[in-house]
């Protein structure tokens, strides 16, 4: 019963239902399993620049092992520049747009709701890093966010080894 009452505060807090949301050992576990669910049938993906190495490892090693084609959208400090950087690299193939939400080094905030826009408007897959964000911002899925990947232990002053997955189940 205290498990499930998790999982329903954790999916309230993100605009999200019980049944969509999972634990997972931390962010880089829950952003593994979504790159390669998501990626596993092969396609285009997309990471900014500024991913951390639990999205971007996946991400290479997939396209090393010619399993799918990966570009990098470049993150100005300009949000305009930053959204038509992603704009340009969508494909037809296009199945994923893997963007953090907040830099892990720089502490800039991207402009996650255009970005998710964008994807939404062109069918395409947005998995979103909240580790450095969740807790700290007002992040919902409906901000354009198919698929919330975060930790527990940044802003939602969980214990370390916690994380969670958060989809909108579609």
């Amino acid at each position: 019963e205290a498990y499930y009452n998790a999982r329903e505060a954790a999916a309230e807090f993100f605009g999200a239902e019980p049944e969509n949301t999972v634990f997972t050992l931390n962010c880089t576990h829950a952003l593994n399993m979504a790159i390669q669910g998501v990626m596993s049938q092969g396609g285009h993906l997309i990471i900014s620049s500024m991913e951390h190495n639990s999205a971007a490892r996946p991400a290479v090693a997939l396209a090393l092992k010619k399993q799918i084609t990966l570009s990098i959208a470049e993150v100005y400090p300009d949000k305009e520049q930053t959204i038509e950087s992603f704009r340009r690299l969508i494909r037809s193939d296009t199945k994923a747009v893997v963007c953090t939400l907040a830099s892990n080094v720089t502490g800039q905030l991207l402009p996650y709701r255009e970005i998710g826009e964008l994807c939404r408007q062109r069918g395409v897959c947005f998995i979103a890093d909240g580790a450095q964000a969740c807790g700290i911002y007002d992040i919902k899925l409906s901000d354009g966010i198919n698929i919330l990947c975060t930790a527990g232990h940044k802003g939602l002053y969980g214990i370390t080894g916690t994380g969670l997955l958060i989809t909108d189940g579609k």
